[in-house]
């Protein structure tokens, strides 16, 4: 199974959620079915377990719709950051949950004190996002990242170069993965 920030994360999920979707209105289907074939009449208990067994379709329902509104990395922009060779300091497919916006994230580099993240989304408030980003840093006693979300990709490839570009050896920070894992859908 993919865990969160790897490529292609939020495609094998949509996948998941589709079918655990199907499968929960299926099974809610079936009591409703047999409930009015077994008692002739829907006016039955087993009805009511179907109802309360669409709670949960409904929630899965809700995280498919999630999943197909969320933005995914590039293979060309993936293939371009692996080529530099800090994969252990990359994050891909982040979907930012904050309280009143997402923020769709491509691929982010956790590296030397510096949070470089770049969306392909045209839509996205990098000022919002950069703020939600150290708020939720501070919030977890992290100080000192300098955040910064690009939306040109030139400009990016240039800054993560100069961090993780050939010849560097930059220092990665765990616990802030973890945090971007963390809020990330």
């Amino acid at each position: 199974m993919l865990e969160k920030g790897t490529f292609g994360h939020l495609n094998r999920q949509l996948k998941r959620e589709i079918a655990k979707m199907i499968l929960f209105y299926a099974i809610c289907l079936v009591i409703f079915v047999t409930g009015v074939i077994y008692f002739g009449t829907r006016n039955n208990l087993m009805t009511v377990v179907a109802a309360v067994g669409c709670l949960p379709a409904g929630k899965s329902t809700v995280s498919v719709i999630m999943y197909c509104k969320a933005g995914r990395c590039s293979k060309e922009l993936f293939d371009a950051i692996s080529s530099l060779g800090c994969d252990a300091c990359a994050l891909y497919d982040l979907y930012l949950t904050g309280y009143k916006q997402n923020f769709q994230i491509s691929a982010a580099v956790v590296a030397d004190k510096h949070i470089l993240a770049f969306s392909e989304s045209g839509d996205i408030d990098c000022r919002a996002g950069e703020e939600h980003i150290s708020s939720i840093l501070e919030k977890n006693s992290i100080r000192g990242f300098l955040v910064k979300i690009f939306t040109d990709r030139q400009k990016f490839m240039d800054r993560i170069t100069s961090l993780c570009g050939p010849g560097q050896v930059p220092q990665t920070d765990e616990d802030v993965k973890h945090i971007l894992k963390n809020i990330s859908l």
